[in-house]
């Protein structure tokens, strides 16, 4: 077996360090021949209605794939552990073997990676069967909102479904911009 996984934690542990300089963060194009997946999740508190949405780019910062899916009834935690397991089994799918994987879940993420007991849900088990396979996975954490296309694609899942195999006319504006670093936004 040949992959890695590894976190780093981009938006999160260097936050204060960031905050007096006036660094924005924002989305980063994965290196030359990996591809890229965000993932989010989303609840509405009133109903506890949940859902996630994902996007998949390549190194140039093209629309790959996107989805959205609702979950229903949901905790707040186990929406998270959906969007990092849909989002990894849509990669795998796809037979992309360079993944940079970007979220802003640390808990999940570390209980993705490093929590070994065996002892958890049926999603954390399939992200951590996930992360087993033979493929490249680079593991980010990220701060809230460093992705707009993101998290419109995980608030359009409370509503519906959907595979995208390409972007959505209203998100096109929002994509140029992440993929030139204009919807960064202030530590």
């Amino acid at each position: 077996m040949t992959w890695t996984s590894f976190v780093s934690f981009d938006g999160i542990d260097s936050l204060e360090a960031q905050a007096g300089s006036g660094q924005m963060l924002g989305w980063e194009k994965p290196p030359s021949s990996w591809f890229q997946l965000n993932v989010d999740e989303t609840i509405v508190l009133q109903t506890s209605k949940a859902g996630c949405g994902g996007l998949v780019q390549d190194s140039l910062g093209h629309w790959i794939v996107g989805f959205s899916r609702r979950i229903g009834l949901c905790q707040p935690n186990v929406t998270k552990e959906w969007a990092i397991a849909e989002g990894l089994q849509l990669a795998w799918d796809l037979d992309l073997k360079k993944i940079v994987l970007e979220s802003n879940s640390e808990e999940v993420i570390n209980m993705s990676l490093y929590d070994f007991c065996s002892i958890g849900s049926n999603l954390l088990m399939k992200a951590k069967d996930l992360l087993s396979r033979d493929w490249q996975v680079d593991v980010r954490v990220i701060s809230r909102g460093c992705n707009r296309v993101v998290d419109t694609l995980a608030k359009m899942s409370i509503s519906n479904f959907a595979i995208l195999d390409a972007c959505p006319p209203y998100l096109r504006n929002w994509l140029d911009q992440d993929c030139l670093g204009l919807n960064s936004s202030p530590v």
